[in-house]
Order: C-alpha cells, then structure tokens, then sequence
C-alpha cells in the first residue's frame, strides 16, 4: 500500500508466533538451545505465511463444500415435495 502523502510504511501484521523466538530469547531471557528445545517439543510454534494461507484456503473449501450439501439436501426437498402435490 502506497499513501501519497503520508511518510508512513503499512506492513502487514506479524504471524502468530513469528516473533516468539526473539521474545524467548532477548526478552525471557531463554537460551537459543532452551528454545529450539521448546520447538522440538511442540510448545513454540513458527507459523508462516503459507501455513495461515494453507489452513485459509482449507477452510474456505470446506465452507463451500458445506454450502453446496446444504443447497443440495434443500433443493431435494423442494423437488420431493413438489412430486408429492
């Protein structure tokens, strides 16, 4: 995003968990040992860009293939129904 008149970067906001080594580490005080035995463990997480956008896009299918049984199921409702009158 480029704002003409404005002297202000926009940057998108940090991932979930994107900075918690840096957290861990600088401000916790753990060492980077501690820390990559925290991530071998499964406690920290580094979240991407690419997984936010993989579980995205897998919701969003799900959503739509949700969407589509529903309007299915109703639309053989109407046609049962309608067979029946």
């Amino acid at each position: 995003m480029n704002l003409s008149d404005s002297p202000v970067e926009v940057r998108a906001s940090p991932l979930l968990g994107e900075h918690a080594g840096e957290i861990l580490g600088e401000i916790m005080g753990y060492s980077k040992e501690q820390v990559d035995q925290l991530r071998a463990e499964g406690v920290v997480v580094d979240v991407t860009a690419l997984d936010v956008m993989d579980s995205f896009a897998t919701r969003t299918l799900r959503g739509i293939a949700e969407m589509t049984r529903l309007r299915a199921s109703r639309g053989k409702g109407k046609v049962a129904s309608a067979m029946a009158a």
